[in-house]
């Protein structure tokens, strides 16, 4: 239960500050919408439970929140004009806290904005996500499928008519409307009322609905979060469909027949059913004033209405985007198919098929991300299903010859320069299907061990020819071999650097050579040529330094954030047990092994261990010394060991010859309410001869030797009692003066934290790892002079920057982590480049749009579309079915597809990338062409799997922030 409420609370902290890193987005949606305050509820405060997030006019149990149900209760600020956010904290029985401008944890307990709960009564609300992850209607007390909660057939409630319907209430509000008025506001009113509903919405809506029944039996079960997820990315791709529809209707139909019931008003012909519900409007409109007379055109409500067709074609692009479809590549038919697969066996209720078709959604997912979680079962998906149909995809883009275009093109004698356009395109079609085969076969890579990684490259490498036989002899073929020639690099690369990684490493040689190098240098020695001893005595220092910069890189890795498991595994075999980081290594993963078994005395000698090697190198020990003390305090945790304080009283003595001062001192175990025991140790040494009385925390005896008169220490250690809870420790001290040869002893009282009375053995040896360990992490956190501490870059980032970094907005968190990570590698400050990895952390998990995923496939620096458009002012789209990102600003627009370098701009203009664009579930495009267009700069930060981007004034500020550094660090 303690471990479920500590995950509980990280949940929270995170979830919270995620949430309000997006509060600045409400109002992004259309402005004015009418909210029905009558349609609302009231909620009593006490019926809420804790944990609840207020966004809009919905409830939601935090650990309910997912990304669809916040967006939908997003949309609900603007139209109820409730842009607050609240939160009932379970970490302060039940308070209320206004957490709009949260930053932190602490203001959902202490230093938040607590609320009166007849503020949070006085809201409007219309749904609630409750604890068991159902969301339910408050105004009926049902459930609810998110995805019906914002109705797509319901036109008067969309927001993308928001203008048209502005224009209907002013007409209606008119004190003597004009004949035109009455005949526009039944044109406005007709459209309004329709029901677009058709066959093929109705097949949307029976498949989310069969769907919902079984997410249903899910979330009842407890299911885990992935599967969930994947359920319901499969319902929002139906929603966008049904919705799409709707859209397409709108745009292509109904508006344009609006449009011209508008511009001729009273002389379009209408269908009997329209004339008779005209006949019953014009009925209620008897009184309003109206009367057959001459019509105009209303060119306010036409502007609306263009206004309204805008915001539907924009919906409907962003619906296509998401919809359901097929797709044009490997990964996107493999999802539809399971999506598919999915729904039916949801409506013919078999629920076994669903839980195949869903375990099969989440490793392709997973293998999208480039994740690895269940590498087996992923292995597997990857070998039966989409290498398989990557193979064929690229054989049959090869063996496809000429296009019919191409064809058509020459028979029509078209120019050399049309035909050779057609004919790169059509590389760059099979150069897409290329790179992603690369991208699976690097999954598969990734989950294999180096023998079987080995043995799938040279057996794609085989392939190949008969990929070669398989292209047809026209114009194509030369293309088409470049493309192959293009894949075999890529195989043989891939090989060599198996090959360099593997068995006899470089590592080895260059220890076999230094070894051979010491031996001729002793036979040298031997023979009195000193000469050739002075050669080799160089030739090792250069082989030294050869082993420590290999050493350095190895290390690099095993540290790294983003290398996998097997780079680790083989970094690891290449370091070997002949250097410095290996061993550490060795010690560290001991020293967890045995702390997760209990085995505290074999755990404590590998600390000791590694403590051993700090000064040595201590960028790996500190590195491993801190996964050591993260693994003992979960431990601690787990144990339900506190903290506490006690007292201790105990007697020390100390002999010498002559006379002199000494002073002893001690510390003590003491547990709470007033009985307890403890125990210290003082260490003393004095110049001198002579004795004293001292006082000193429990028994013990001290020397001192010399000449003359000095002052010195003793030790001791005995039992006291004292006051307080948990455990501690503390010191004592005294002096007293003595003449000639003896002993003496003296009484002294020492508080600090002690031990829990009761505690266990093994409680108290975990209790002792860690202060062991602590002490270590302090004692050589700052190993290097001139580095700065994390408390000092903290006060000067709130000197320079003009507050703290949680206080900072997003740009000026990514300008301080650019600026520690470049100081960092200037400085070769370990400390800063693990400072500057927690701060792109913390920023990343809340939701800095300046900070971002690295491509992990790809060594070279790629940029995330969906950043470059966040913080350059881009709309961003991306359509999963194509595989296609698309930036667009005005009338400008860029259009990129994954695994290719092809980028179509507006006017269905192109041009190329020098390197093909990247994935990993989102489009990734070359640093080098970000810059070319978008004048972007970006950055990696060190030892994580995080990026930086920015732009020019930013980069001015960062290098502003570097000189700060680098002029205080020269001053220290």
């Amino acid at each position: 239960m303690k471990r479920h409420f500590k995950q509980k609370i990280v949940c929270v902290a995170f979830l919270c500050l995620a949430c309000v890193s997006l509060a600045g987005i409400a109002g992004a949606h259309l402005a004015g919408a009418f909210f029905d305050e009558s349609t609302a509820v009231h909620v009593n405060s006490n019926d809420i439970e804790n944990s609840t997030l207020i966004i809009g006019t919905h409830l939601i149990y935090i650990g309910a929140l997912t990304d669809e149900i916040y967006e939908i209760a997003q949309e609900s600020e603007s139209e109820a004009n409730q842009f607050t956010r609240y939160y009932k904290s379970e970490l302060a029985s039940g308070t209320w806290y206004n957490i709009t401008d949260a930053a932190s944890l602490a203001d959902i307990t202490t230093a938040g904005v607590p609320v009166a709960k007849e503020e949070v009564e006085a809201l409007f609300f219309t749904h609630h996500t409750r604890s068991d992850g159902k969301t339910y209607d408050l105004r009926t007390g049902k459930e609810v499928c998110i995805y019906d909660i914002d109705d797509p057939y319901m036109l008067e409630a969309l927001e993308e008519l928001e203008p048209v319907k502005q224009q209907y209430e002013n007409l209606a509000n008119k004190e003597k409307p004009s004949y035109t008025d009455e005949l526009n506001k039944q044109s406005v009113r007709a459209l309004l009322e329709k029901d677009l509903q058709n066959d093929t919405t109705r097949e949307y809506d029976e498949q989310i609905s069969a769907l919902q029944s079984y997410l249903d039996i899910l979330t009842d079960a407890q299911a885990d979060a992935e599967s969930i997820a994947e359920v319901q990315a499969v319902m929002k791709s139906l929603d966008a469909s049904r919705r799409a529809e709707v859209f397409t209707i709108l745009s292509e139909k109904e508006l344009e027949a609006l449009i011209k019931k508008v511009e001729s008003p009273g002389e379009e012909e209408e269908s009997e059913e329209e004339s008779e519900e005209e006949s019953e409007e014009d009925e209620d409109s008897e009184d309003s004033g109206g009367s057959e007379e001459s019509t105009y055109v209303d060119y306010d409500l036409l502007s609306a209405i263009g206004e309204s067709m805008d915001n539907v074609e924009s919906s409907l692009t962003e619906q296509k985007a998401e919809m359901l479809e097929k797709g044009t590549n490997v990964l996107s038919r493999t999802r539809y198919s399971l999506a598919m697969e999915l729904s039916r066996a949801a409506q013919e209720r078999n629920y076994p098929s669903c839980d195949d078709a869903v375990e099969k959604l989440i490793y392709l997912s997973r293998i999208e991300e480039s994740s690895i979680i269940e590498s087996e079962k992923e292995l597997k998906f990857i070998e039966e299903v989409l290498i398989p149909a990557a193979h064929t995809a690229y054989l049959s883009e090869l063996s496809a010859g000429t296009g019919d275009e191409y064809e058509a093109a020459l028979a029509s004698k078209s120019a050399r320069a049309v035909l050779n356009k057609l004919l790169k395109e059509q590389k760059n079609d099979a150069s897409i299907v290329r790179g992603e085969l690369q991208f699976i076969l690097q999954a598969k890579l990734d989950r294999q061990t180096e023998e079987e990684a080995k043995k799938l490259i040279n057996e794609q490498i085989s392939d190949v020819e008969g990929l070669r036989k398989a292209v047809v002899n026209d114009a194509f073929s030369s293309y088409a071999n470049e493309s192959i020639d293009e894949y075999e690099s890529w195989l043989t690369k891939k090989l060599e650097e198996l090959l360099s990684s593997s068995g006899g490493n470089e590592m080895d040689t260059l220890l076999a050579e230094k070894e051979a190098l010491m031996k001729k240098k002793l036979e040298a020695l031997d023979n009195n040529d000193l000469a050739e001893a002075e050669k080799c005595a160089a030739l090792l220092d250069a082989k030294q330094q050869d082993i420590e910069t290999k050493e350095k890189e190895l290390t690099n890795i095993l540290q790294s954030s983003t290398a996998t498991s097997q780079e680790k595994a083989q970094a690891a075999a290449s370091l070997g047990g002949n250097t410095s980081a290996a061993g550490i290594l060795s010690m560290k993963e001991s020293a967890i092994e045995d702390i997760r078994k209990g085995n505290l005395d074999s755990a404590v000698n590998a600390i000791e261990g590694i403590n051993a090697l700090m000064k040595v190198n201590p960028d790996t020990a500190l590195s491993a010394m801190q996964e050591v003390y993260a693994e003992l305090a979960k431990q601690a945790y787990l144990s339900g060991i506190s903290d506490g304080s006690g007292s201790g009283d105990g007697s020390g003595s100390g002999s010498g010859d002559g006379s002199g001062d000494g002073s002893g001192s001690g510390s003590g175990d003491g547990s709470g309410s007033g009985d307890g025991s403890g125990s210290g140790d003082g260490s003393g040494s004095g110049d001198g001869s002579g004795s004293g009385d001292g006082s000193g925390s429990g028994d013990g005896s001290g020397s001192g030797s010399g000449d003359g008169k000095g002052s010195g220490s003793g030790s001791g250690s005995g039992d006291g009692s004292g006051s307080g809870d948990g455990s501690g420790s503390g010191s004592g001290s005294g002096s007293g003066d003595g003449n000639g040869s003896g002993s003496g002893s003296g009484d002294g009282s020492g508080s600090g934290n002690g031990s829990s009375q009761g505690l266990t053995p093994t409680e108290q040896a975990i209790q002792q790892a860690l202060a062991l360990v602590e002490e270590s992490i302090v004692e050589n956190a700052s190993i290097l002079a001139g580095r700065y501490t994390s408390d000092e870059i903290s006060d000067m980032i709130e000197e320079e920057m003009g507050g703290s970094f949680e206080e900072l907005s997003d740009a000026d968190q990514a300008v301080v982590v650019a600026a520690v990570n470049q100081y960092a590698e200037e400085s070769k400050d370990s400390n800063m480049r693990r400072l500057a990895a927690s701060m792109a952390a913390k920023a990343v998990g809340n939701g800095n749009e300046y900070l971002f995923e690295k491509l992990k496939s790809e060594t070279a620096v790629y940029l995330p579309l969906e950043n470059i458009g966040k913080c350059f002012g881009y709309r961003y789209l991306f359509n999963d079915s194509q595989k296609e990102g698309i930036l667009q600003k005005g009338a400008s627009y860029y259009i990129f597809q994954a695994f290719g370098n092809r980028v179509i701009r507006q006017d269905n203009k192109t041009e190329d990338m020098d390197q093909p664009a990247g994935y990993q579930a989102a489009i990734y495009i070359p640093y080098s062409y970000a810059q070319e267009q978008f004048g972007c700069k970006a950055e990696y930060i060190a030892e994580t799997s995080y990026g930086v981007i920015y732009e020019a004034e930013m980069e001015e500020r960062i290098l502003e922030l570097l000189d700060v550094l680098l002029s205080r660090g020269i001053e220290k």
